[in-house]
């Protein structure tokens, strides 16, 4: 059993993403010494049991640890009923121990035996609860799994931020909120300037990285309420919560020079980089999030035509009845 909770403890330092040490198995192997040694040279069935009893508390405790220090923010139920089950075991562990010693039990006493209700007991408990505990903690993998599956779906592999997909997702949401409680949005839309030419000169690997440079720039200058997604190739999103055109184009345009005043470096040679923007406000006459983004897209297309490097906001035409 202390070898089966050593393994039991490793498995779960491996499922967080921590890697076990090899002297962590030799509490379980210093055992197996103490029960030869005081059960063929020395009988003892205190030494055994109390010796046993704090290695397997040990266990189930450093066990408990590691469940709760790699839980998340939000911990899944098959965790919690994993931390559960281990604490039931550790506090039958312990009135084991304490209802042995106080029986003033035999040197010669073994546990393997039908002397003692709770020789018989034991296993049964033990038993149902790894059944119990295994199924737990095939639960929390498939859990884990799920979460990567979700996660894997919803963002973009290259740059971490948010996909197209989910800003769909997050625009509708947004726009359903400016529509029932006025929670007014912004959406820009920027694209890399002659982001081709980079690719063609250094290669797309130096490509990909100027991708995820320019993403973390564009997430820690855009501010906690606003969501940046790359929409796709060169070209990124951010939903702003912005009222008002100007404040939104002034939010864009903090955007643009955060990334024109950033340095890419490939070896000693500076890359530079710059990004066209368009950005539209909600209409009360928007049917849907797509047609506030169509209008930053437009927007964008005249950035580009008008040189490049610059933002320029949605014009106001009449949204068709």
């Amino acid at each position: 059993m202390i070898f089966c909770l050593t393994a039991y403890y490793a498995a779960v330092q491996s499922f967080d993403g921590r890697r076990p040490r090899w002297w962590q198995a030799l509490p379980a192997v210093s055992v197996l010494g103490v029960i030869a040694w005081f059960s063929m040279v020395t009988e003892s069935f205190a030494v055994r049991l109390v010796y046993c009893a704090v290695i397997w508390g040990g266990l189930m405790v450093a066990t408990i640890h590691s469940l709760c220090r790699g839980a998340t923010a939000k911990m899944p139920a098959s965790r919690r009923i994993l931390i559960g089950i281990f604490a039931v075991v550790l506090i039958y562990h312990l009135v084991r121990v304490i209802i042995y010693l106080r029986a003033d039990l035999d040197d010669a006493f073994a546990i393997e035996s039908g002397d003692h209700w709770l020789n018989v007991v034991s296993p049964i408990f033990m038993t149902l609860l790894a059944i119990v505990g295994t199924t737990a903690f095939l639960l929390m993998c498939s859990d884990h799994l799920r979460q990567q599956l979700e996660v894997a779906a919803s963002t973009d592999y290259l740059t971490g931020l948010v996909n197209r997909r989910t800003l769909a997702l997050r625009g509708a949401t947004r726009f359903e909120a400016a529509q029932d409680r006025g929670q007014a949005f912004a959406v820009a839309v920027l694209d890399l300037d002659n982001f081709k030419s980079i690719n063609d000169t250094y290669g797309h690997d130096v490509g990909d990285l100027v991708l995820i440079d320019i993403a973390n720039c564009l997430k820690l200058n855009a501010g906690p309420e606003s969501v940046v997604a790359r929409a796709g190739g060169e070209e990124f999103t951010v939903l702003l919560r912005d009222r008002d055109i100007a404040s939104a184009a002034a939010a864009t345009e903090r955007l643009r020079q955060a990334v024109e005043q950033t340095e890419f470096h490939m070896g000693m040679t500076t890359i530079p980089v710059t990004l066209s923007a368009g950005v539209a406000v909600y209409r009360a006459g928007d049917r849907k999030f797509e047609d506030v983004l169509r209008r930053a897209d437009q927007a964008l297309y005249r950035a580009k035509a008008g040189g490049r490097n610059r933002v320029e906001v949605a014009r106001l035409a009449a949204v068709p009845a």
